[in-house]
């Protein structure tokens, strides 16, 4: 099932394919990948094993390979959520250093040091 990119949603509707159409060794084979990428095994080896079952017997081992790749990849990791820098300069990470300044931003200098102009 192409085009959705949402395996968990693609899941639901490949099971209601192979309802209406239960004798479909592709669409059993779709389930099982489509379950295997939304980390759902349970599905996708029931699913595998019926589409395997179903399939004509030329073909029961390749398809049974492919399958088994499946099961055995996962879907890459997403980067880390990185927050932007607190206004107040304050870090949300756990280095202990503060977020770089923009260019323009002096440093803040304490009360005493900053002299009056004439």
């Amino acid at each position: 099932m192409r085009g959705l990119n949402e395996p968990a949603k693609e899941v639901e509707v490949l099971q209601i394919a192979v309802v209406a159409r239960p004798t479909d060794a592709a669409l059993y084979a779709a389930l099982a990948e489509s379950a295997y990428k939304a980390k759902n095994t349970r599905v996708g080896d029931l699913a595998s094993e019926k589409a395997i079952s179903l399939a004509p017997a030329g073909q029961r081992k390749k398809l049974k390979e492919e399958l088994e790749a499946s099961r055995r990849i996962r879907p890459a990791r997403k980067a880390p959520l990185r927050l932007p820098p607190h206004p107040s300069g304050i870090s949300s990470g756990t280095s202990g250093t503060a977020p770089p300044r923009p260019a323009n931003q002096q440093t803040p200098r304490s009360p005493s040091v900053v002299r009056p102009t004439k």
